[in-house]
């Protein structure tokens, strides 16, 4: 009796590492396989990073917002989400911009500077897109009100914009090096924030990132992550070539 005690204890030991080897966790699409390799300096956070919204359209006078995450191909949510919990090295961050988090051996970094109590993106990931449509959200509710007291209804003193898309294109296929055909896919992960309060403020930015996967398990390029470049409202220039605001 004793032996077949110890053999049950064993068998659920052996069970749970089991489970905790291959990151059993409901629904996430990403969970089938921890074994997904990615390119050194980057690194997975496949638990933390799921975006709050998969598609959202909305455009009033004051506001706009669009929000697509294609799904034209098979397990395309499954390579989105990876696509969006690729996080680029802290230290490089840190070490390119001097960048002080309070507790940055946890902080998942995706961010280079602060400006206007807004974080710019060094990298796009899931947490860039929640913490964009809050603050879009925000901004939206305190326009509303504003109109809703007839301070500046119908004026052109407070707009803004936020845009995220994530496309899927199918690169053909490869050969692997146990003789089976691969596809190659990437993700190409767009982000647009434009906001105009009153002249001359307002300012925003564009950024693209693309996730190139040979297979389900293998990504071998990160291409866009890095510092970029600010539109910022001036006499002379009062809105960014390509932006929605117009007079």
């Amino acid at each position: 009796m004793k032996c077949r005690r110890v053999y049950i204890i064993a068998q659920l030991i052996l069970l749970i590492n089991l489970l905790t080897l291959h990151g059993c966790s409901g629904n996430n699409p990403a969970s089938e396989k921890w074994e997904i390799a990615v390119p050194k300096g980057w690194y997975l956070s496949l638990n933390n990073s799921q975006v709050n919204l998969l598609k959202a359209k909305e455009k009033k006078n004051s506001y706009s917002l669009f929000l697509d995450r294609t799904e034209n191909i098979e397990d395309a949510n499954y390579y989105i989400h990876i696509a969006e919990s690729i996080y680029p090295d802290r230290n490089k961050i840190q070490t390119l911009t001097h960048l002080e988090t309070n507790h940055w051996y946890f902080e998942r970094l995706w961010w280079f500077e602060e400006y206007k109590n807004m974080l710019i993106p060094y990298a796009i990931t899931g947490d860039t897109v929640n913490f964009y449509i809050e603050k879009y959200k925000q901004r939206k509710e305190k326009i509303k009100n504003k109109e809703t007291k007839n301070e500046w209804k119908g004026s052109n003193k407070n707009r803004i914009e936020f845009s995220y898309t994530a496309n899927i294109v199918e690169e053909g296929t490869y050969t692997d090096d146990n003789g089976n055909q691969q596809q190659k896919i990437r993700v190409i992960m767009q982000i647009r924030w434009y906001e105009y309060c009153g002249q001359p403020c307002g300012w925003g930015f564009e950024k693209r990132r693309d996730i190139v996967f040979m297979g389900k398990n293998r990504v071998v390029q990160v291409i866009g992550d890095g510092i970029i470049s600010k539109w910022i409202s001036t006499h002379q220039q009062p809105y960014a070539p390509e932006q929605w605001i117009k007079y």
